[in-house]
């Protein structure tokens, strides 16, 4: 059974990941990671792996000298890896990966917003941006598990809501941006969180028994 307090923890990291993929992490976020270790907090207790990576994480970061100089090259790195010149190296919007011509904005972008439309969830930004950007599908993710603990696990409207979420728009492309990450990222830092948000998926489609269904990519 996935319990309110368990959907809560997620829902910490899913908008922890969600800032880091929107922006590059601030100073005042790497003092604070450097001072608190999440391992312990991870919400899969059967994954060990994801807490050895946290574990890592941290280490790495609390024997980082200079964090100013640090935030300084990671805000390079998010240029590079996610925004870029032209195309990035690692796209973050699910339409790249599933329309033919790689297009910002395609059908299934206009899928997912008539579902979180319907979902009762409306995203107001402060610049237009796809909503099938992986940033902003972690930050809806969390909202949708923060619905459990406040209406209650055995909701069945929330609880088909998030294995829909997963299974439709996120499942069928996201684990190859992962990958690319993993590929492209130069720094353990962002290594490390494509690492940690590809577990996270994963496991949160286990306790929803949400599939991977198998589609055409493009990217």
């Amino acid at each position: 059974m996935f319990t309110p307090d368990q959907s809560q923890g997620v829902a910490l990291f899913a908008r922890l990941f969600s800032s880091l993929y929107i922006n590059p992490p601030t100073l005042e976020l790497l003092q604070e990671l450097t001072q608190q270790n999440f391992a312990d907090q991870w919400p899969f207790d059967q994954d060990q792996q994801s807490r050895a990576t946290l574990n890592h994480w941290h280490a790495t970061l609390a024997q980082e000298d200079n964090l100013s100089a640090l935030q300084k090259k990671l805000t390079q790195e998010h240029l590079h890896l996610f925004i870029g010149v032209g195309m990035p190296q690692v796209p973050l919007w699910g339409s790249v990966y599933l329309d033919a011509e790689n297009l910002l904005m395609g059908p299934s972008c206009q899928a997912l917003e008539k579902f979180l439309a319907q979902a009762d969830l409306m995203c107001t930004l402060k610049v237009r941006e796809p909503l099938d950007h992986l940033g902003l599908i972690l930050a809806a993710l969390a909202v949708f598990l923060e619905r459990i603990r406040k209406d209650g696990h055995q909701n069945q409207d929330v609880l088909l809501t998030i294995k829909n979420f997963l299974e439709l728009h996120i499942n069928p492309w996201v684990y190859r941006c992962l990958a690319l990450q993993e590929q492209q990222a130069s720094s353990f830092f962002y290594q490390a969180v494509g690492q940690l948000t590809h577990s996270l998926l994963l496991n949160l489609s286990q306790v929803f028994n949400a599939q991977k269904i198998k589609t055409q990519l493009y990217y």
